[in-house]
């Protein structure tokens, strides 16, 4: 193939990028050019030619260049990929909100190639991008390379002797930290719902990663619900990053679930009036008024103990 009809991909990166051009040129397309954040906000003033554009984040995200690309994208200008570590979700998460913004957590590189040939596979399907039951094909590829990425590293980890899933922790466990826990009704026979009685029935879920491989029970969108429902009862907030982390999947999927849930109207996301970096997810009021009758109806049939 010529070099020069391969995708352009802009890549925006601090540092060694190494791992980005390998991954870009496994997903078939090419490097249009290698630059810092500071210089791509007048880049992006013309991101006409390019199939998309990859953003490596390390130490820091700029806020005019997230929302920037978030405009690019809703405009249909430009597709991206977001690789960030961990320490940034809650700053991208309070800037990029469209589903055509592809946001990995420390990805491996094979997981980031896909990403990338998502992207053109959509650039190549023209303005109106994958129909819907396509695109959902192939982010669950997407999605399958990232476990496929995880069993490997996991691997990898037990035979250097390293910790392995038995030995899992356990998020969303509470503690001795948990405030204590608010009560309401709400179609629960008349008795309370309290947050203790969840949080009891997330370390139970935990406690099957010590025997069984984590992979085999992945329910990111319940383990979610659990886990709000729990801190809603306690007065209390959670970040994203706490969230996907409560979805006991790797990060990049738990993003995932968040937006898929967010776009359903089940979660509501909301900034940190504190603090403009963060994002908030809460359980929408109906979504809770459904997880209150849920355990109550499960109550009465005598399925749950409370």
């Amino acid at each position: 193939m010529n070099q020069g009809a391969d995708p352009a991909i802009l890549l925006i990166a601090e540092g060694d990028a190494a791992d980005a051009r390998t991954a870009v040129a496994a997903a078939g397309g090419r490097i249009a050019g290698e630059i810092g954040q500071a210089e791509a906000m007048a880049r992006l003033e013309r991101p006409d030619a390019l199939a998309g554009l990859l953003l490596m984040l390390d130490g820091h995200a700029e806020p005019r260049l997230l929302r920037r690309i978030e405009a690019l994208a809703r405009a249909d200008m430009l597709g991206a990929v977001i690789a960030m570590p961990p320490a940034l979700i809650d700053a991208v998460m309070a800037e990029i909100a469209d589903p055509r913004i592809e946001l990995l957590c420390a990805p491996a590189a094979i997981e980031l190639a896909a990403a990338i040939s998502l992207m053109q596979i959509r650039h190549a399907a023209g303005s109106d991008g994958l129909a819907g039951r396509e695109a959902a094909r192939v982010r669950r590829l997407g999605d399958e390379v990232g476990r496929i990425a995880q069993a490997l590293a996991r691997l990898a980890e037990e035979a250097g002797g390293g910790r392995g899933a038995g030995a899992a922790p356990m998020p969303g466990s509470g503690g001795a930290g948990t405030p204590p826990a608010q009560h309401g009704n709400g179609g629960n026979g008349g008795k309370a719902l309290d947050a203790a009685y969840i949080r009891r029935i997330i370390r139970a879920r935990r406690l099957r990663d010590r025997y069984f491989d984590p992979a085999l029970f992945a329910d990111p969108a319940w383990d979610m619900l659990l886990d709000l429902m729990a801190a809603r009862l306690e007065g209390r907030r959670v970040a994203v990053s706490s969230l996907c982390i409560a979805a006991a999947v790797p990060t990049t999927t738990g993003l995932r679930w968040i937006r898929a849930l967010g776009d359903r109207g089940i979660f509501v996301r909301s900034a940190d009036p504190k603090d403009g970096r963060r994002m908030f997810v809460d359980l929408s009021d109906q979504a809770a008024e459904a997880m209150t009758d849920y355990f109550g109806g499960a109550r009465k049939l005598g399925l749950l103990n409370l």
